[in-house]
């Protein structure tokens, strides 16, 4: 089955080795990142969270759920940045980001599936 490329209603802030810090929008994009260079692989939150997202991601399970299951695997690897922190200021609560326009004139999500090859749904909380 395929993954597809969904987005949280608000992005999860982590430490990220060689960005510094890195706001991970969607299920897809955690995927890659737990599978990458993440800090520690052998915690429930982390198989719990890989295991979710996954799910998310090929439509089969919550966005909510993935997202929380996310940052309880980024709080337990000392990986999360609280919003306020790095903005400054707290994020609204239920807030849901518009995507970000490109210099070309391409949604985010033309980007993105042109970029990964993965198929694509504009999907929200």
């Amino acid at each position: 089955m395929p993954h597809y490329i969904t987005y949280w209603t608000a992005p999860v802030d982590i430490i990220a080795r060689r960005e510094g810090w890195l706001a991970v929008e969607g299920p897809l994009q955690a995927i890659h990142i737990l599978n990458g260079d993440w800090p520690e692989k052998e915690s429930e939150h982390y198989k719990k969270a890989l295991r979710e997202c996954d799910h998310a991601s090929r439509l089969q399970g919550g966005l909510a759920s993935s997202r929380e299951l996310f940052v309880a695997a980024a709080l337990a690897a000392g990986a999360l940045i609280p919003r306020q922190t790095r903005r400054g200021r707290p994020a609204a609560s239920g807030a849901v980001l518009s995507p970000r326009p490109s210099t070309d004139g391409r949604s985010p999500h033309e980007i993105a599936a042109r970029e990964t090859g993965v198929m694509e749904t504009a999907v929200g909380v």
